[in-house]
């Protein structure tokens, strides 16, 4: 049953006795799966001094054999999994990763490698002795970087859909309870549905848990990040009304993270429901009210190994579900370790107009006219940016530029409009490197790579150009360099300039992606005789005279953008 003025009682109470050490809120959806590979080296390098432990029982190895299955593929991704015994020491060769605990419900101390809900959050002794494990290794050099829990089907087996409809769900509760206070039986999302299943433990019970051992950690100054997950969503018999209170748990545990700040959440559940080729899994139930409610459901994918065949291995998922499973956690524990999980754009190129041999000239900004404003928001770039200056940060800064990503899977002539995921305006150096607009870091862009990435370059007077193939990722950087080869813009679409040098053709008075007569009609011929920053001046020396036409514009006549529309 839904309680609201509880739900946000706790939050507060929470949010005001947390002294948060880490204050940042982390989500690990299907959305960040593919991104595992946009992670820095910097930060691959962090996670390999990490130790993490995800106790749980069979599901939970789904995240061990997946990460060795990565490291399998792509070495840089190297892990090492502890099975029993003692955890591995320190190391900053590979990722260890186990789901050791120093104890369990039934043991004070020793290692041990079973964890339930009767260790984790059904019993006062549990919260102790989780609590105690996590003081061990902290004070014994195994620093814990990172814990969460491992679900199995707790939400679900054992106890089938039961006992009293809930008003606000029309839905029945399920799941196990080993340890709790009423013993092994169904529950629901918070204390009010106690009336329905006669349980004290619910899924408010799992959250708070997990909120003290984050305290725990927090107050005794350990620097171990405690995670929130959700659970398996596989299982034939876990479909229809099970299923779909499962999926209830599943959202409750989403939106609790989501009102934290400092919330870190590994989705398991989402990660799985989505395929490799961005596929959404759900199926329906009919509710007690007669609502068709439609959920996630794995998808068939992952539950298929690598060869398309399926063995299982102890963890009930496909080594396609495992695979997907480590992805998002190296991409989480990157996160926990610093990165902001931010892209870093190198980009050179040349224009055309102002170069000189084998610079640019800066007679633009030398003399005073270039705008401390972004020029990009009219037509027909209509950017919306508000990047602006209160003075030009470098002497070398030639013009405003404006830089575009788009994300395909396919090749270039595939990277379409439809297909951009961020646009930045930024300087344009005289050596072509593209900057920031503090006139110096490379850019930066808050978005993730998917799959093949390719930059624009557009110009207020210049065609724009955009990468022949992929950015190429190496050193926590995509890099391009335009200026090496014709080839080098989609298409060829670039000038010849000399000496081994290419760049962006000048000419685009009015910035349509053509060079024509309307760029001397309805923009130069207007503008000659002025000095100062205007489209008519081809060449970017300040001055709009007949140099901007004769030697830059005329050669250049009837020449178009070669950008994919």
């Amino acid at each position: 049953m839904k309680n609201n003025s509880l739900f946000i009682l706790i939050l507060l109470v929470i949010n005001i006795i947390s002294t948060e050490s880490f204050s940042q809120q982390i989500i690990a959806d299907h959305t960040v799966v593919d991104k595992y590979n946009d992670i820095p080296q910097f930060y691959i390098n962090k996670v390999k001094e990490m130790w993490v432990t995800i106790p749980g029982e069979s599901h939970s190895s789904g995240y061990r054999i997946g990460c060795q299955l990565l490291a399998s593929i792509d070495a840089a991704y190297n892990v090492n999994v502890t099975e029993g015994g003692t955890p591995e020491a320190y190391t900053n060769e590979h990722l260890r990763l186990s789901r050791a605990t120093w104890g369990d419900i039934s043991n004070a101390t020793g290692w041990r490698y079973g964890y339930g809900e009767e260790d984790w959050y059904t019993s006062s002794l549990a919260k102790t002795r989780t609590k105690d494990h996590i003081t061990y290794c902290n004070n014994n050099n195994l620093t814990i970087a990172a814990m969460g829990f491992g679900w199995c089907w707790d939400m679900t087996w054992n106890n089938s859909p039961g006992g009293t409809i809930d008003p606000d769900y029309q839905v029945r509760w399920a799941g196990s309870s080993v340890g709790g206070p009423q013993g092994n039986i169904r529950w629901g999302l918070d204390a009010n549905d106690s009336v329905l299943t006669g349980n004290s433990v619910s899924m408010e019970t799992y959250l708070n848990t997990t909120i003290e051992y984050m305290d725990h950690c927090t107050n005794n100054g350990y620097q171990t990040k405690i995670f929130f997950t959700t659970g398996p969503v596989d299982g034939g018999g876990n479909m229809n009304e099970n299923g779909y209170q499962r999926n209830l748990k599943h959202e409750y545990i989403r939106n609790f993270v989501q009102s934290l700040s400092n919330g870190i959440l590994f989705d398991y559940a989402d990660i799985l429901c989505w395929s490799d080729a961005g596929i959404q899994n759900t199926t329906t139930w009919t509710d007690y009210s007669e609502n068709l409610q439609t959920f996630q459901y794995i998808h068939s994918d992952n539950m298929l190994d690598m060869d398309g065949t399926y063995a299982e291995d102890g963890d009930h998922i496909g080594e396609r579900g495992a695979v997907r499973l480590a992805k998002a956690l190296w991409w989480l524990l990157a996160r926990m370790a610093g990165w902001d999980g931010e892209i870093t754009v190198n980009a050179k190129v040349y224009l055309e107009g102002p170069f000189t041999g084998s610079m640019m000239n800066t007679d633009v900004n030398t003399l005073g006219a270039l705008p401390l404003s972004q020029p990009y928001n009219i037509s027909p770039w209509n950017y919306s940016g508000v990047e602006s200056v209160n003075s030009i940060p470098n002497a070398n800064v030639v013009d405003w530029v404006l830089i575009e990503l788009r994300d395909t899977p396919g090749g270039a002539a595939t990277a379409t409009p439809a297909t951009r995921i961020a646009q930045q305006a930024g300087f344009i150096l005289n050596d072509g490197s593209i900057v920031s607009s503090d006139g110096i870091s490379n850019m930066i862009f808050g978005v993730a790579v998917s799959n093949n990435l390719y930059v624009i370059v557009w110009h207020r007077n210049h065609l724009g150009i955009m990468s022949a193939i992929p950015l190429t990722f190496g050193g926590g950087l995509y890099s391009y360099d335009f200026t090496t080869a014709a080839s080098k813009a989609y298409l060829s679409g670039q000038q010849n300039l000399g000496g081994g040098n290419y760049g962006m053709y000048a000419g685009d008075a009015d910035g349509n992606g053509e060079v024509h007569l309307d760029d001397i009609d309805l923009r130069w011929s207007i503008e000659a005789g002025n000095n100062g920053y205007f489209g008519g001046d081809m060449n970017l020396d300040s001055e709009i005279d007949n140099q901007d036409k004769n030697d830059v514009w005329l050669p250049n006549n009837n020449i178009s953008d070669q950008i994919p529309d």
